[in-house]
């Protein structure tokens, strides 16, 4: 396939905004929505922390009932909080497809794993995130997709932290470290204890509803994943702790279950008067990113590839050119959202265009582009009258 279409290549960091925005991106036909809440200072790439609300929230309400933002401008970090879906509300009575849980998600198929792949990657290509420091974090039905995420993309995920969720038992057991924090609530009675029916989910009870399994068997489920051979128990009056020892190279895996704490998150508020009332005992925000923080994921696992996401923008590795190393940003217009996978990069007929860096090239060429689950190869033509710009920046 050949495409000719105008682009701009060029070495531009835009400055970190400094208010909160609410964005959209395209992805499998749907608009899909999520706030940035932008705390990044300075020059340096910053972490980024994806927080999932609950069944029947909204990003709004996940911002709301955490409080993570105060922690996040405390420390410099990117909080983004992306929305679920509805088939009739687009900021209200959301759900996430997290195989077994819950309503319209599940029950629609969306691809929520692909969503948060697509999102991590667009994220990476337009504001100053540290590709090796991306955490997500979740809160019940968001819990539950959490687990998802540490599953399955664990090649773009650095640590998770489920919050008052659970696992169902079908989950795949795979070769690679996963770091894992675990909040439950002792008094939880929608994801019980010891596992069961799930309460309160409803919006429309499916087949493919399962109970969840004991709350402990997501520490052990886990344990398996990251190889860990021991553990070590501690308790006091507001938690009960476990931590998993012996795990495999770049493996950590911790889990609290807090004493009085019913289905919220513990050291945030609660989102409607007749939710459970959060302990402020235990503030699961400080918990969950001092478990992150000195993550950092610096290799995929084997058998992954590298994609890439753009939305008008793209961070393209760096390349040489007359035996010197450059990296740069691609902008394509009109704005089509795409994944794909970058395996070369060729610019040809390079010639100085003025005395500013800036060259004109006469050809790049992707290959092994994915569109729509399809792979071709794709050589993007610059137009005579508007021709490619190279702004090369050592």
């Amino acid at each position: 396939m050949k495409c000719i279409v105008t682009l701009l290549l060029c070495l531009v960091y835009l400055s970190a905004a400094a208010a909160n925005s609410d964005e959209t991106i395209m992805v499998d036909g749907r608009v899909r929505r999520y706030l940035v809440h932008d705390f990044a200072t300075g020059s340096d790439l910053a972490p980024l922390v994806i927080l999932l609300h609950g069944g029947g929230g909204s990003g709004q309400n996940m911002v709301e009932q955490t409080g993570f933002d105060a922690v996040a401008a405390r420390d410099g970090l990117i909080a983004v909080y992306p929305y679920g879906s509805n088939g009739v509300f687009d900021n209200v009575l959301l759900t996430w497809n997290a195989a077994h849980c819950c309503a319209y998600a599940m029950r629609d198929n969306v691809d929520d794993v692909h969503f948060l792949s697509l999102l991590i990657d667009h994220l990476i290509a337009t504001r100053k995130v540290d590709p090796g420091r991306v955490y997500v974090t979740g809160l019940s039905n968001g819990g539950m997709m959490t687990h998802r995420v540490g599953i399955e993309l664990a090649d773009k995920v650095a640590g998770i932290a489920p919050v008052i969720a659970g696992i169902f038992g079908d989950e795949p057991v795979r070769d690679y470290a996963m770091p894992v924090l675990i909040i439950n609530g002792a008094e939880d009675q929608r994801v019980k204890a010891a596992g069961g029916e799930l309460q309160g989910f409803g919006l429309g009870i499916s087949p493919a509803d399962l109970p969840t399994l004991p709350i402990a068997v997501q520490g052990e489920y886990w344990a398996r994943v990251n190889g860990c051979k021991s553990v070590v128990d501690s308790a006091n009056a507001i938690y009960d702790h476990r931590v998993y020892g012996d795990c495999r190279a770049g493996g950590r895996l911790e889990s609290y279950v807090v004493k009085g704490n019913g289905h919220a998150w513990p050291g945030g508020r609660a989102p409607r008067g007749e939710a459970d009332t959060p302990v402020q005992t235990f503030n699961a925000s400080e918990v969950i990113w001092n478990f992150f923080k000195p993550l950092r994921r610096d290799q995929a696992p084997a058998g992954t590839t590298v994609a890439y996401y753009y939305d008008q923008r793209l961070n393209i590795p760096v390349f040489g050119t007359n035996d010197r190393q450059y990296s740069a940003q691609l902008l394509l217009l009109p704005r089509i959202p795409m994944e794909f996978e970058l395996l070369r990069l060729q610019t040809r007929a390079v010639t100085v265009m003025n005395n500013d860096n800036i060259y004109r090239a006469g050809t790049l060429t992707l290959q092994a582009v994915t569109v729509g689950g399809s792979q071709r190869a794709a050589t993007l033509q610059v137009i005579e009258a508007t021709p490619l710009r190279l702004r090369l920046m050592p």
